[in-house]
């Protein structure tokens, strides 16, 4: 089942930058991968249920209104708005969720390294693993920039993943509903819950959400800021084996793969479980996903 939401024709984008050399066909996968990003939040916050297996395998019950709260508003609905089975449908294929949250016209977008950031935070032309990172400064203020690399283009979109246009693939491990198995993995990956990893580090999108400065911890520089956990127990927070380990709202890739679980589970119509290792994260790719944590003002990492 393809989710259609409608989120383009109607609503203003991010600016997508450092594009003029690029393909038509490479500045359609970035807007791909941004409507992915909002599908995902809009599906993980119409659907939030923190009774679920797939909340509590990520989350406390103590974060649960701080977690629905993020999601909404990456998916702009009302922090206020209650929600059940009808509304939810309602607000998934209704145009009352086809307009974005207008923060977004504070967040680039750019197709490998953004040519503004300093030399030292231009990661994507110094490695061949990174897949993108976000870019936030006291200068910018509550603006985020938003790196793309060459790395993330080898991730499927998610109508690739459930219909591939190669029939090779259709059945295949990966592909569609019986695919992607019965855990959550990689295979659920798409450049577009990359993305949404790193709008996450994007603090000044959330100043509005209760209680965000209070939950969330401050980077080097003194703003609240959802990061990437570091270790050592366990290791780092990439991934879903140990974002179950740590349950926590301080690690981004804790809402990716919960946004994931769930827009899988609802697209085909059922639940999944949780992975149970690290070799869950490499199904696709071979490798592990460790996106680098946000970076501050000086061209660091948190």
């Amino acid at each position: 089942m393809i989710l259609k939401l409608g989120i383009v024709a109607k609503a203003s984008l991010p600016d997508f930058v450092n594009i003029d050399d690029a393909g038509e066909g490479r500045v359609q996968d970035m807007r791909q991968a941004f409507q992915d990003a909002v599908k995902l939040a809009r599906v993980a916050a119409a659907t939030f249920d923190p009774c679920e297996e797939v909340y509590q395998r990520y989350f406390t019950a103590l974060d649960a209104v701080f977690v629905h709260n993020i999601f909404k508003t990456l998916a702009n609905m009302p922090l206020e708005i209650e929600l059940d089975e009808n509304t939810s449908l309602e607000l998934l294929s209704s145009e009352a969720v086809t307009s974005l949250n207008p923060m977004f016209s504070k967040l680039e977008i750019s197709l490998g390294d953004h040519p503004d950031i300093p030399e030292s935070a231009k990661h994507c032309s110094t490695s061949s693993t990174t897949a993108a990172f976000c870019y936030t400064s006291r200068a910018l203020g509550d603006w985020a920039y938003i790196s793309l690399c060459d790395t993330i283009w080898q991730y499927p979109s998610l109508s690739e993943i459930e219909h591939s246009s190669d029939p090779s693939k259709r059945g295949e491990p990966g592909w569609g509903c019986d695919g992607i198995g019965d855990h959550d993995s990689e295979y659920m990956t798409s450049p577009g819950g990359i993305l949404l990893h790193e709008m996450l580090h994007w603090y000044g999108l959330f100043q509005d959400v209760p209680y965000f400065d209070q939950v969330i911890e401050e980077n080097s520089v003194g703003i609240p800021q959802i990061g990437d956990f570091q270790g050592p127990k366990p290791p780092d927070g990439y991934g879903s084996f140990h974002a179950q380990q740590l349950r926590s709202v301080d690690n981004a890739d804790n809402f990716r793969v919960y946004a994931e679980s769930k827009y899988w589970g609802f697209t085909c119509r059922r639940s999944f479980k949780g992975s149970t290792d690290t070799a869950d994260d490499e199904l696709r790719t071979s490798q592990r996903s460790t996106q680098l944590p946000p970076i501050n003002d000086d061209g660091s990492l948190e």
